[in-house]
């Protein structure tokens, strides 16, 4: 499971009818590594530790849809429903996902890792709304490893067969034999189960950094 975590510095409307004028802690989140939409569930900070409300139940509420222009929520999480989806929401790929508020913008800012039903189509992409239960805009894909020279360059690139080049471009004019690779080798997670002359480097968890207050 992964999440990304936001404490927001005033009430927001539309939040869950237990959640008073207080600050709270919004989380975006994930289910299976790379086999999930994005979920969103919000907690009083003050209840974040125990996650236990004054009514002695469970102080989460998740999101479930929209009703007359206004978020909807359980404390089922069974019930909750994505506010954003992968390329192919019935076969998602999402792993890593980070998000904050701007307060300069006045909008949620997102970026995830994605698309990876296809080399063409996976890779980092960012997305923003007014709320943290949308509408979020359509996710434009702001980095992808062989349309952006990653590969070859600055990530490693390998194929074993001719058929597995997927990126000419990361190869020198004209090399299309195989196996070959080309860009800087390793390091690698588990060196000894990957081999660095022989796994293929890629993009993954776009996290952004949000500016300290001033």
């Amino acid at each position: 499971m992964t999440v990304a975590w936001y404490e927001t510095p005033n009430w927001i409307p539309g939040n869950p009818a237990s959640v008073g004028p207080e600050s709270e802690v919004v989380t975006f989140g994930l289910g299976l590594y790379r086999a999930s939409n994005i979920y969103l569930s919000m907690i009083p900070a003050s209840d974040f530790e125990s996650g236990i409300g004054r009514d002695g139940k469970s102080a989460t509420r998740y999101f479930t849809g929209m009703s007359q222009d206004q978020p909807t929520w359980s404390q089922n999480e069974s019930d909750s429903v994505p506010i954003v989806a992968d390329l192919d929401p019935a076969n998602p790929t999402i792993g890593n996902l980070s998000a904050f508020y701007s307060k300069q913008l006045r909008l949620w800012l997102m970026t995830f890792d994605g698309g990876r039903n296809s080399s063409g189509t996976g890779g980092a992409f960012f997305t923003y709304a007014p709320n943290p239960w949308g509408p979020w805009s359509t996710p434009q894909l702001i980095f992808n490893s062989c349309r952006d020279n990653g590969l070859g360059n600055f990530i490693f690139y390998y194929y074993q067969t001719e058929a597995r080049n997927d990126c000419p471009r990361a190869m020198p004019t004209g090399v299309t034999s195989a196996p070959n690779w080309a860009g800087p080798a390793g390091p690698t997670i588990d060196p000894s189960a990957n081999d660095p002359l022989t796994t293929r480097g890629a993009e993954y968890a776009p996290l952004m950094f949000a500016r300290a207050p001033i």
